[in-house]
């Protein structure tokens, strides 16, 4: 699996449960919890870190024991998902993950993660709170099994989710057009006939205190 980390020390406009106002020890938190989530497959990582600062730096060589280059930028979000997807074309790996640091990662899922993608193509580790909430949301699912995990089909998700290396190569166009702006991606994927699935229960949960996965007692330590 090969992994596309962006960084950065810019707080969220989403408010984090945790840390809102020191995103370098939110960034600590959620890449301690990245490791220890993907341990079990030992990926290979490229940190995009945009506007870190040296405490953020220092930290990702000290935390991540992973096969990992570290690549500082100074260009913004959008630039930074195009370059990530740029990179992406010349993969050799069979999987790729695309990470946002402001993740929170259950242990050892990265096994569980590889193999829904191997089986679903399109996979988000986040069951988002609002799939229950709002009406641009179905209640008519697709359910899948992949080794005694269930996954549901969902309309959109962040950019922090796996695809299948062979089906990312087949649709960078899409991925590049939108940059950033997650939701016209998930629309024309899907348009293709290509469904995005998340676990349930999450494997993961964005740091957005409104919006926390559900069904899951998350520990911030």
């Amino acid at each position: 699996m090969q992994v596309y980390y962006r960084i950065t020390s810019i707080p969220s406009t989403n408010p984090s449960p945790i840390y809102q106002e020191d995103k370098d020890e939110l960034n600590e938190v959620c890449l301690k919890s990245f490791v220890k989530g993907f341990e079990d497959v030992n990926p290979k990582v490229t940190f995009i870190a945009d506007y870190c600062t040296p405490r953020t730096i220092g930290m990702i060589d000290e935390i991540c024991p992973f096969q990992k280059e570290v690549l500082p930028t100074h260009m913004g979000i959008n630039n930074t998902a195009i370059l990530q997807f740029n990179m992406a074309r010349e993969s050799l790996e069979d999987e790729i993950f695309y990470g946002e640091c402001d993740y929170m990662y259950q242990p050892k899922i990265g096994k569980k993660m590889v193999s829904a993608i191997q089986e679903l193509d399109l996979v988000s580790p986040y069951d988002h709170l609002n799939y229950y909430l709002s009406k641009e949301h179905s209640d008519i699912v697709v359910l899948k099994l992949v080794d005694d995990v269930h996954f549901r089909s969902v309309e959109n998700a962040t950019m922090t989710f796996g695809i299948k290396t062979s089906l990312f190569k087949e649709t960078v166009d899409i991925w590049k057009r939108y940059g950033y702006l997650d939701k016209e991606n998930w629309k024309e994927m899907r348009e293709l006939g290509h469904l995005l699935f998340v676990p349930i229960p999450s494997f993961a949960t964005h740091m957005c205190k409104s919006y926390m996965a559900p069904s899951i007692e998350w520990q911030y330590e």
